[in-house]
This record gives structure tokens, sequence and C-alpha cells, in this order.
């Protein structure tokens, strides 16, 4: 009987931890260093937000503006990243926050292209990841 209660808590603690794996399910520290430029202020709990960098590469022949559009309930304003040049692929670092982003890109031609980033909340972590947009 002490056999089959000792195998139940240990399948119960490893689901548990199966179940938890990967998420962040566990605040991160107070004394977690995050890289310089890396959060966002936020005026909800807990006050910032941390942000991913974003690789854009334009296989186009025209110049691209890109822009990061605004989200009204964090008071995050809209942000004009620049123009990649065709041909060319920029490195933005810590552009976009935890949560959804819509970025535009807009082309002399006046062509215009929208895409939607989703950015897991990892902490620290999520600033060190980087999301690709290769434009045609």
């Amino acid at each position: 009987m002490k056999i089959l209660i000792l195998v139940l808590v240990a399948a119960s603690l490893s689901l548990g931890l199966a179940a938890a794996d990967g998420t962040n399910s566990w605040p991160e520290p107070a004394s977690v260093q995050f890289p310089a430029g890396c959060i966002v202020a936020i005026p909800a709990a807990p006050g910032y937000l941390p942000r991913a960098g974003l690789v854009v590469e334009n296989r186009g022949s025209e110049p691209l503006r890109v822009r990061l559009e605004g989200r009204a309930g964090l008071s995050l304003n809209q942000a004009d990243l620049g123009v990649v040049g065709a041909g060319a692929s920029v490195t933005f670092a810590h552009t976009l926050p935890a949560g959804r982003n819509v970025l535009r890109v807009r082309g002399d031609s006046g062509r215009e292209i929208r895409q939607v980033f989703y950015v897991n909340n990892h902490g620290a972590r999520t600033c060190g990841r980087r999301y690709a947009w290769p434009i045609q």
C-alpha cells in the first residue's frame, strides 16, 4: 500500500512538472537583470514588458518603410523603425514588446504589407529572442 502511494505521488509530481515545463509559471525574481533597452514601461502591472528583436529582410526591388503600430490599452505609441533598402536585411534590437504586435511596411510604389507577430513573454529571456520577417 505504501509503495502504491509513493508511486501515485511521484506520478503526480512528474505530471505537474511536465505541464509547467516551457511556461512562465514562476514569476521572475526581483534580482533579474534585463539588458539595456530591453524593457518598455507600461501603466499596467508589472509596469514593464520585455522586448524581442526583429529582423526584416527586404527581398524586393524597392526600399520599404517599417512601422510598429501602437497599443492604446498599454499606452504604447506607434514607432517608425526606419527604411530597409532593396535587397537589404536590418536587425532592430529590442523592438517587439511581449504580446500581439502589428507591423506595416510601405514601399515607394504605395504597396503596403501588414504582419502580426505574437511575442511570448519569457521574462529576461525574451530579450535574446529574434523574430524574422522576410518580405518578397
